[in-house]
């Protein structure tokens, strides 16, 4: 494992970032969901192709739209779709 700055993020093939209690809260908000900025390296993330954030339930306390987060990524998985009647219709 290595820590990341921000001129390495782009270059990585992948980045997991692991935070696990409030002492980075407002980091991980505005990392997350806040602009892009020099002044949130971690916001660089948010351009990643292949970025996975792991955060227990302290560390997402903050976070604005986090029972949107919760509802596209049941159980922190990947989005899981299923046909609905019909073409073109989806639901999770």
């Amino acid at each position: 494992m290595r820590s990341m700055g921000i001129a390495t993020v782009p270059e990585s093939h992948a980045c997991v970032m692991l935070v696990t209690d409030t002492r980075k809260v407002a980091a991980i908000a505005a990392a997350i969901e806040g602009p892009l900025s020099a002044a949130c390296p971690a916001s660089a993330l948010q351009l990643h192709p292949a970025a996975t954030l792991i955060l227990d339930p302290e560390a997402a306390a903050d976070l604005m739209l986090r029972d949107h987060y919760e509802m596209v990524h049941p159980g922190g998985g990947e989005p899981r779709f299923e046909a609905a009647a019909g073409p073109h219709r989806y639901s999770l």
